[in-house]
């Protein structure tokens, strides 16, 4: 039996464009396992309010910082170098995860939350110092 060559083209329901019938079914809808946006929680129950306090206040805790000191490490994470951020007072994990995603996007690097430290991958002490001083923290100490 030769094959014609042409690609079978299907919609994003998994039935085939060419299928006159139309009885081909994706995995996932002939077990029952699709997902759809309905199925999510929602929280638009929620009034905006609780919304806020649900999520950490991020520039009232960047105004209270005292200190972030800024170092550049490669031990232990296979020969790449990140450089760390140390904020004092230590925050709380949350703070920490939305200060990482908001260095992430004011710096366009990747970063993410160790602790109470956000690890930003390179060696940008520079640029890291630079942003956290616009951002308004007085004292920034860039070590090793």
């Amino acid at each position: 039996m030769a094959k014609s060559g042409r690609k079978k083209m299907t919609d994003m329901r998994g039935i085939a464009a060419d299928d006159p019938i139309g009885l081909r079914v994706s995995i996932g809808e002939a077990t029952g396992k699709t997902v759809r946006a309905t199925d999510y929680p929602s929280d638009s129950n929620a009034s905006a309010d609780e919304r806020d306090k649900a999520t950490p206040n991020l520039a009232s805790f960047i105004s209270s910082i005292v200190q972030a000191t800024l170092y550049r490490e490669s031990s232990g994470r296979g020969g790449r170098v990140v450089t760390i951020v140390r904020i004092k007072p230590a925050p709380g994990p949350g703070i920490t995860s939305e200060l990482a995603k908001t260095m992430r996007r004011g710096l366009g690097c990747g970063s993410h939350a160790e602790g109470a430290e956000v690890v930003l991958q390179g060696d940008i002490r520079d640029r890291a110092r630079a942003w956290l001083t616009k951002s308004g923290i007085r004292k920034v100490v860039t070590g090793n």
